[in-house]
């Protein structure tokens, strides 16, 4: 009867959500998963957080790294787009600290990220030549450098922060900003016997960027999430995330470890509407590597995949 209450927790969080539509924000590219574990779990790590990749969700989770993370990602997306992201992030531990000389103490982390967006080549028109014929392309890519702190003080809570440069080019307009993201992160076993660890974070919270004369919002977004961990080799997880422009979404995920050499994992993200929400992926580690790889389909306008590698030590 005891494991009943994180059931019923996850089915409270998942009903009074509904998918949403994208578009009425600055930045749209910083609501996509980049990380392929992420992104093969719908999305759904606000809680699961705890590692360089879990920045991008809730900067809490860099207290409660195990060990250091340089990790890497790249996303084949619909319609040639592409994302490339890489994070790097250390952690303090008693004996092993950051460049050794005790930057970070027992029960903080830090760490620094890139995530670039690209759509690739896009062929110019005007009006009176709606085929573009003679006409030369232009392209849109989307620039985002963060860094992240958090720290533990209590051996069952983080609290942290991470700050943000964004950077958008569309032909020869220029727009760019800075943001913050706050977040915490409570591991609920520690303190109330139950595997169950709450997320919670408030993202991209910074001026809007101005797009020469036009300013556009800040997709200013609040981020609740559960996760429950029964056994070492299971793990489910909900989030949900309420966007600025109005969209709510939920994200489901499941990770199925059955040797520590190996992973499956299964999601559905709400904010799919383009195809059936429907996230897998796997890994398989090898030493100090893990490689990573996500399949999201978006129904008629094509299929994403992302492929991933990081080094733990």
């Amino acid at each position: 009867m005891r494991n009943l209450a994180p059931l019923a927790a996850l089915l409270v969080l998942a009903l009074p959500a509904s998918a949403g539509t994208q578009g009425a924000t600055a930045f749209d590219f910083l609501s996509t998963d980049v990380a392929p574990r992420p992104a093969a779990m719908g999305g759904a790590y606000t809680a699961v957080s705890d590692d360089a990749d879990g920045m991008l969700y809730n900067p809490a989770g860099l207290a409660f790294m195990s060990s250091n993370q340089a990790s890497f990602a790249h996303g084949e997306l619909y319609q040639g787009i592409t994302q490339d992201y890489l994070a790097l992030a250390a952690h303090g531990d008693g004996d092993q600290r950051l460049g050794r000389h005790g930057l970070l103490g027992e029960g903080q982390g830090a760490g620094l990220y890139l995530d670039t967006f690209d759509f690739g080549s896009i062929q110019r028109t005007t009006l009176a030549n709606q085929s573009g014929a003679g006409l030369d392309s232009f392209g849109i890519r989307d620039w985002a450098i963060g860094a992240g702190y958090a720290i533990r003080p209590i051996d069952w809570l983080g609290v942290g922060a991470a700050v943000k440069y964004l950077r958008e080019s569309i032909d020869n307009t220029l727009a760019q900003t800075g943001a913050v993201d706050l977040g915490a992160r409570a591991d609920l076993e520690k303190t109330i016997g139950q595997p169950i660890t709450l997320g919670a974070a408030i993202q991209n919270v910074g001026p809007d960027p101005r797009y020469r004369t036009q300013s556009s919002p800040m997709p200013e977004t609040l981020r609740m999430g559960l996760a429950w961990q029964p056994r070492d080799a299971y793990t489910v997880a909900v989030d949900l995330v309420d966007v600025r422009d109005g969209s709510v979404s939920t994200r489901i995920g499941g990770e199925w470890r059955p040797t520590k050499y190996a992973a499956l994992r299964l999601g559905w993200n709400g904010q799919n509407d383009a195809g059936p929400g429907v996230t897998v992926g796997a890994s398989l580690t090898w030493k100090k590597l893990r490689f990573d790889y996500a399949f999201i389909p978006y129904g008629d306008m094509g299929d994403a995949q992302r492929i991933g590698v990081s080094y733990s030590w």
